[in-house]
C-alpha cells in the first residue's frame, strides 16, 4: 500500500531563489539570501524555545548571524538551519550553524564522544597487544574517522 505523500512547500520567505541558493554568493554580498536569513531567524524566533529573550532582541540576533556567517552562501546555511533544527527545540547560536556548515549537515563534535572512543580504542589496542595507531584498534571505520576529524577540525 503506497502512499502519495506531497512535499511541503516552504512560505516564501523561506523558499529560496535558485539564483541565491546555489550563486556561490556570500551573505555578504547577497542581499536577497541575508533577508532569507532574517526570515529564517524569524520564524526560529517565534517558534522556538527563546528562553527570556525580548522580541526586539531578534534584530540584534539577526545582525550577530549576519556577522559570523557573512562568509557562506545561503544555500549551505539553510542546510544547516534545517539539520539543527531537526535536532533541537531551542534558538540556535551562530556557533551551532557554523558547525553544521563545517560538518556538512552532521552535528558538531561532541568532546565527549570523541573521548570515548579514544578510551575503547586505547583499551582494545592494549588489551590485544597492539599499539593505538596500529591495525586492530576495535573501532569502525566510522569512528576513526570521527576521531581523525576531530583531530583536524578541533584540535588546535
Amino acid at each position: 500500500m503506497s502512499q502519495n505523500l506531497a512535499q511541503p512547500v516552504l512560505p516564501p520567505a523561506v523558499a529560496l531563489k535558485p539564483s541565491t541558493a546555489n550563486s556561490g554568493l556570500t551573505l555578504a554580498n547577497d542581499p536577497a539570501g541575508m533577508a532569507s536569513l532574517a526570515d529564517m531567524l524569524a520564524m526560529c524566533y517565534e517558534t522556538l524555545n527563546v528562553y527570556g529573550k525580548k522580541p526586539e532582541q531578534i534584530e540584534t540576533a539577526v545582525k550577530l548571524f549576519s556577522i559570523v556567517l557573512a562568509e557562506n552562501c545561503i544555500g549551505d546555511v539553510r542546510k544547516a538551519f534545517v539539520a539543527y533544527l531537526r535536532n533541537h527545540r531551542d534558538m540556535p547560536t551562530p556557533s551551532d550553524i557554523i558547525g553544521y556548515i563545517r560538518r556538512e549537515g552532521r552535528p558538531p563534535f561532541d568532546r565527549s564522544i570523541y573521548i570515548a572512543l579514544c578510551e575503547k580504542r586505547k583499551h582494545t589496542a592494549w588489551s590485544e597487544g597492539n599499539q593505538p595507531w596500529q591495525k586492530g584498534d576495535g573501532l569502525t571505520d566510522a569512528e576513526s574517522r570521527y576521531i581523525a576529524d576531530y583531530e583536524r577540525f578541533e584540535v588546535i
